[in-house]
């Protein structure tokens, strides 16, 4: 794809900062440069970053969408190796983590309210060309280690990124392999965690030329400890949450010519746990610390998750038009076996144990094809079609009972209620989208996307469960999405230093339908359909001095036929519907000030209003949903600060001293809003000092300093029982860690 011609018009190139990301990154930390910063004789400039957010190339402070993006050098300055580190650093976007394989991203406080088995999160997740949440309704985790950028668009994307996109759209881009010279780097760590294990990590990248100026490969490697800190008192474990990520990915790319570049890349990538990241109370899961009379715990609730992916994009330009093809070809299995005894005395009254074994494999590919007009011209476009094939499955997946009673009742004390579901989703989709420049100052934007989806989906119930009251048999559901999404915008230059855009964008999530349905649980629909969003921005972005960089956006959100999720009036079983509207109004402001090369500081604020607009109730009228009800994962206050110092030690050698802090608002986890199931407010501080020579680097870091004991979730694993359990933040961790490059 052709280079983007320097902006003329929104912001001079000069004056150009890069995205919003830098409001809370601390730079000029160890293993950098100066080099990164450009100097005038006027004192320091912020560097720009070009983007492919709207799946062209531009500087990000030129693009009318509220916009935060990121280098992988930066993301390690600041402490953020992974998706669940970004709200830290970004504004406006919350990541809740339940475990390291099991997380929920909110952008602008649009939240996957329910869950389903076919649909799959609010916010789009892109590695590369490849739709990562696209094939999973959890998302799968990605390290970003030897990533080039991170892009997050805020706001529905429904055009450009369709079907999931709907508080917005994360990418990560990959660094590609260079076949101009040899190049690696290693990075060597160990932290340990309060009261809780130590742990040590490794990763390493090759670049190797094969061909000069032709091909070249780019291998990486991550391996990482997770260190535990949560005790299981009942089964004498301590630390029992600990576990192991790795990552490997290889990366070719062949360009033969000036015109022609193919990327092929395979990744895989494995995380596994011990037990589960819920507890009772900070570093102890005690179902009895709730309820003396809950059940002991049996066994440890270990989870394994892995995925491979294989990419192949391809890209060509014809001097007026590039056309990029990319397909992707995904593969995941996650288990786990969660031990839910605890509550068999209380559910039934009498002793006995309980387990949760539950495997989810998708098979899943996507194939894109688009025309994108090059340079920057008074019209600019992209048009492109998106097909995607899914397949997924659920073997034995259920719940099994050992309780001595039942022998009296059926004969043995074994009672199971197992499922093997199956499921598919084929989905086509054409889009378009234009910018119109009328004149240097002024410019508009259009986008539409046709997304066409059938999905089925065959649940067999392979036991008849006189717990549960489920019945052996086969149940088969099937529905359609059809769905055009819309984007109207403009854009205003007043001068070369601000830009002021206003903008109304649409997004959706797919339908699906309901494993648990069947003609003994009627309450239970067969199927859902489509949520859709309406969002109306208006923001300005500027550089008011070339050390200073302000933007500030407002917006608001409109919600309709949420997918929420319901429970059968017995509390054992769960099914999503369509039921009521949201809303979610808001409001972000990203400074930046560098004064001079060695020091900067950051500040960013979000403000957020969201609520249920309509009273939901289930069939039995039990509201699950009051109107004016928080959505969850949406706190109304997020502010982010950073500030950095870098100095000379002696010769090549420089010191740094770097601070994050984040605040996060209180939040709830559920859309019921009960008491119990509030995350409370979360205040944050990561601190950093180092030493760095030309071409290694030392840090010693301390991650949440104050050591906060705050959930990112609270849930109950049974609805039917007010037993809430938490997922906390890693306590305060110190660190040392080394890198070096070659």
């Amino acid at each position: 794809m052709n280079k983007p011609k320097m902006p003329t018009n929104p912001v001079s190139s000069r004056r150009t900062a890069m995205s919003t990301s830098w409001l809370l990154v601390p730079v000029l930390v160890a293993g950098s440069t100066t080099d990164s910063w450009a100097q005038d004789s006027d004192g320091a400039v912020i560097e720009e970053i070009v983007v492919t957010a709207q799946k062209r190339e531009q500087v990000a402070q030129t693009v009318p969408v509220s916009l935060f993006a990121i280098t992988n050098e930066d993301l390690e300055k600041a402490g953020v190796y992974d998706l669940t580190s970004l709200d830290e650093i970004a504004a406006g976007v919350t990541v809740s983590e339940a475990n390291p394989d099991q997380f929920n991203v909110v952008i602008r406080g649009i939240s996957n309210l329910g869950g389903n088995f076919i649909a799959g999160p609010a916010t789009g997740v892109y590695l590369d060309e490849s739709p990562m949440s696209a094939f999973s309704s959890a998302l799968p985790q990605m390290a970003f280690w030897d990533a080039e950028r991170v892009e997050v668009l805020r706001g529905p994307q429904g055009t450009l990124f369709g079907e999931g996109s709907m508080g917005g759209t994360i990418r990560v881009i990959s660094a590609k392999p260079d076949a101009s010279g040899f190049s690696g780097r290693i990075q060597a760590g160990w932290s340990s965690v309060s009261g809780g294990d130590d742990a040590f990590s490794g990763k390493a990248m090759l670049n190797v030329p094969l061909v000069e100026d032709t091909l070249a490969l780019r291998f990486n490697a991550s391996v990482d400890e997770l260190p535990g800190w949560i005790d299981v008192p009942d089964l004498g474990a301590t630390n029992a949450n600990s576990g192991d990520r790795s990552s490997y990915r290889a990366a070719l790319r062949w360009t033969p010519s000036d015109e022609l570049t193919v990327d092929l890349s395979y990744m895989q990538q494995d995380v596994e746990i011990d037990n589960n990241f819920f507890a009772t109370s900070p570093g102890v899961y005690r179902p009895a610390d709730i309820d003396p009379a809950l059940g002991p715990v049996v066994m440890l609730s270990a989870r394994d998750s892995e995925f491979d992916l294989v990419n192949l994009t391809a890209s060509y330009d014809f001097g007026p038009v590039t056309l990029v093809a990319a397909l992707s070809d995904f593969n995941s299995e996650f288990s786990e076996f969660g031990d839910r005894s605890y509550v068999v005395p209380v559910f039934f009254g009498f002793p006995g144990t309980a387990f949760s074994p539950f495997t989810t494999i998708v098979e899943a590919e996507t194939q894109e094809l688009r025309l994108v007009s090059n340079g920057d011209n008074t019209l600019n476009w992209t048009a492109g079609f998106y097909n995607k094939s899914d397949d997924r499955a659920n073997p034995n997946s259920g719940f099994v009972f050992d309780i001595p009673f039942l022998v009296d009742l059926i004969g043995t004390s074994v009672d199971e209620a197992l499922t093997t579901a199956t499921s598919s989703n084929d989905a086509q989709a054409l889009y378009g989208d234009v910018e119109w420049k009328i004149s240097d100052a002024f410019a508009l934007q259009a986008g539409a996307r046709y997304y066409d989806a059938d999905y089925e989906q065959v649940t067999r119930f392979d036991t008849t469960s006189l717990l549960l009251g489920t019945v052996a048999g086969v149940v088969s559901g099937s529905g359609s999405s059809d769905v055009t999404n819309g984007k109207l915008g403009a854009s205003w230059s007043p001068t070369d230093t601000v830009m002021l855009y206003a903008r109304y964008s649409e997004g959706f999530r797919d339908g699906g339908v309901n494993p648990n349905a069947q003609p003994s649980r009627p309450e239970i629909p067969a199927d859902f359909s489509s949520e859709e969003i309406k969002a109306y921005e208006v923001g300005v972005k500027s550089n008011p001095r070339d050390w200073l960089q302000l933007n500030a956006s407002v917006y608001s959100n409109e919600w309709d036929q949420l997918q929420l999720g319901f429970v059968t009036s017995d509390g054992l079983l769960g099914y999503t519907a369509n039921a009521g509207q949201a809303s979610a109004d808001g409001a972000e402001i990203e400074l930046l000030a560098r004064p001079t090369s060695q020091f900067q500081v950051g500040l960013n604020l979000a403000w957020l209003d969201s609520e249920i607009d309509e009273q939901v109730e289930n069939a039995f009228g039990i509201v699950i949903a009051q109107a004016g009800n928080e959505i969850p994962f949406s706190p109304d206050l997020q502010a982010l600060l950073s500030a950095s110092y870098q100095f000379p030690i002696s010769g090549n050698l420089n010191g740094n001293l770097a601070m994050n802090f984040a605040h996060r608002g209180e939040s709830f986890s559920e859309p019921e809003n009960r008491e119990s199931e509030i995350n409370d407010s979360l205040n944050t501080v990561y601190l950093q000092a180092g030493v760095s020579g030309e071409n290694w680097s030392a840090n010693l870091y301390v991650r949440n300093a104050t050591d906060e004991d705050v959930t990112n979730i609270r849930g109950r694993f049974v609805t039917a029982l007010p037993y809430v359990f938490g997922s906390y933040v890693e306590p305060r961790s110190v660190g040392v860690q080394f890198n070096m490059a070659f």
